[in-house]
């Protein structure tokens, strides 16, 4: 048999083998992805009370993309579903960042102190290696649950800066502002502002960890962790 036909054999060998790898064993490569069980293969299979980062995503579905393995690259497919659309959330996940990642996930007790409860992606994604963020794109909106006051939405842009993740998301009004800054190593560092804030709220947000800038109406809170 000439050497190219055994070559490819081998490869297609190889390749099936990997397919029906059990989902747990390759999950646990992509950092930030958990689950509190998993079922299936790699191929096609499901993470139950699966969480991303700091994100409870419930039940997610996982299947290996194939075209990235042949080059070399581990690349998950995730989606969860709904009863009002065929998902929820998708996107794509793997050891060096996660890509196209579209729909909103919870984010239960905030983040570290910073009252989040979730976040809405679009088109979102971000790629780091060992000399930090490559590259990184789409949306990110946040829904903060300001304490005497309404529900806040802030929304921007994801991009590098130098060897960090930076996510400046801003209110409708100007008013509101987060500076979310991810460091290649997973830590994080959030600093979330609210300007024009009358005095009885200000008491409220006082006691919740907020802090006032001195000279002015604003109110400031700053919070890290790590992914």
């Amino acid at each position: 048999m000439p050497r190219g036909a055994v070559a490819g054999i081998a490869v297609l060998v190889a390749f099936s083998l990997v397919l029906t790898l059990p989902l747990r064993l390759v999950a646990g490569a992509v950092p930030g992805l958990s689950a509190r069980e998993a079922e299936g293969s790699v191929w096609h299979g499901v993470l139950r009370e699966a969480r991303i980062g700091p994100f409870a995503a419930d039940t997610l579905e996982v299947h290996l993309r194939p075209l990235p393995l042949l080059a070399g690259k581990l690349e998950l497919a995730i989606a969860t579903r709904s009863l009002e659309a065929s998902w929820a959330f998708k996107g794509k996940v793997g050891p060096t960042g996660l890509a196209d990642l579209d729909g909103t996930l919870p984010l239960a007790g905030g983040l570290s102190g910073l009252p989040i409860d979730s976040a809405s992606f679009s088109e979102f994604g971000a790629v780091f290696d060992a000399n930090g963020c490559q590259r990184a794109g789409g949306m990110l909106s946040i829904s903060v649950a300001i304490p005497g006051s309404t529900k806040l939405d802030l929304s921007g842009s994801a991009h590098c800066s130098g060897r960090d993740l930076v996510i400046p998301l801003r209110g409708a009004g100007g008013m509101e502002r987060l500076d979310l800054r991810i460091l290649p190593d997973g830590r994080w560092q959030g600093d979330l502002a609210v300007a024009g804030i009358s005095g009885e709220v200000q008491a409220q947000l006082a006691k919740s960890g907020f802090a006032a800038r001195p000279g002015s109406t604003d109110m400031v809170m700053r919070a890290s962790g790590k992914f």
